[in-house]
């Protein structure tokens, strides 16, 4: 399999919430033995050995620099010579018809298209519109700060998340996450952790002795994503949809990556 990956972030130049995200997402796919090329708006060193990086420059852009965080202005240098700080709604359209130039120039043909947050739909879209592949996109987030001005918002987001909160409300997941909750907190406790806690689907435990990020790897090469956020403790938030088979699943990971 193929997959075009469209994403904002990448570490170690943006390690937030989705930087890790997607990094750990095409580390794991590139294991299964997954062909990724991954279409950031502009160019870093990143050290990938497992996927091609590459940066999508609009027409007549020689470099784009980043600046800040990942949602500032980026500097865009022109082939002319001359350069502009461009803000993050110009990017997306810029980043759009870049990612679009590249299909079309290059032929080359994917499987799926996986766009990673709400700056990369528009181009993720366009890409399904033109080739008619399969889109996957991934919701990371609808703060204010980055679906648009202070109460003005993105449309495709909020449209997007109202959509989320009628299914929540339709399938009646809050309780189904109460009950699969109580389910998930009971398999933790043969673990040999010294604490669990957490309410519903989210669940934490801690370790006596600093293993929790060998534990985590050793889930992540069995299928399982767990989050080891310090040496010890070991963070569960799975979809509110997971099943009680699935979590008897992840539980039988859990009990062989402890040994």
């Amino acid at each position: 399999m193929k997959i075009l990956m469209l994403g904002w972030e990448l570490p170690p130049n943006n390690s937030g919430g989705l930087g890790v995200a997607c990094y750990e997402l095409c580390k794991s796919l590139a294991k299964k033995g997954v062909d990724i090329e991954f279409l950031l708006p502009y160019k870093a060193e990143h050290n990938i050995d497992f996927m091609t990086v590459t940066a999508a420059h609009p027409q007549g852009v020689a470099e784009v620099l980043k600046a800040g965080i990942a949602y500032d202005s980026y500097k865009y240098i022109f082939s002319d010579g001359h350069s502009e700080w461009i803000d993050i709604h110009g990017q997306q359209e810029l980043y759009e018809h870049a990612v679009d130039s590249m299909v079309c120039a290059t032929g080359q043909e994917y499987d799926v298209v996986h766009a990673h947050d709400w700056l990369t739909f528009r181009a993720g879209l366009r890409v399904k519109q033109r080739k008619g592949w399969p889109l996957i996109v991934h919701i990371h987030s609808v703060e204010a700060d980055r679906a648009g001005r202070e109460f003005g918002g993105n449309p495709l987001v909020c449209s997007a998340a109202s959509a989320v909160l009628h299914v929540i409300e339709r399938d009646g997941l809050v309780g189904h996450a109460a009950e699969m909750g109580e389910l998930l907190h009971g398999s933790l406790q043969d673990l040999h952790a010294k604490d669990v806690r957490g309410l519903g689907l989210m669940q934490a435990f801690e370790f006596e002795e600093p293993k929790a990020k060998p534990f985590q790897q050793a889930c992540l090469e069995a299928g399982l994503i767990v989050n080891a956020v310090d040496d010890n403790s070991v963070r569960l938030v799975p979809p509110l949809i997971i099943s009680a088979d699935q979590i008897d699943r992840a539980h039988a990971v859990m009990q062989k990556a402890v040994r």
